[in-house]
């Protein structure tokens, strides 16, 4: 999607109902994970063949190994004890959560 393009659909949204603004935020939610299903699962494909590089008609893909170090929080916590207390800071977010409504099955 351009820019443009994302422009236009988040100018139409703010003219959604509450409901069509649930509803689109829903179905948007579930499309986006099957995506990222479908996408971990070609990433997967891309690894499996031991491929650097891959060139299509429109894309091309790299792979490269990389390490990373990560603060492992719960050992300062427990090594700081109540010391750690000095080093955190709030940090205020909103949280969305999507959950699908149960549909009623009406007897025929």
């Amino acid at each position: 999607m351009s820019r443009t393009e994302l422009a236009l659909f988040v100018a139409e949204a703010t003219n959604y109902s509450d409901g069509s603004l649930a509803d689109a935020i829903g179905q948007l939610n579930a499309d986006l994970k099957d995506l990222e299903a479908h996408l971990k699962a070609l990433k997967d494909e891309m690894k499996s063949r031991n491929r650097q590089l891959i060139v299509g008609k429109e894309y091309e893909v790299t792979a490269t190994d990389q390490v990373s170090s990560i603060l492992d929080t719960e050992a300062v916590k427990e090594f700081l004890g109540n010391r750690v207390q000095r080093f955190l800071k709030d940090r205020m977010s909103t949280v969305i959560r999507v959950k699908a409504k149960v549909r009623s099955v009406e007897a025929a």
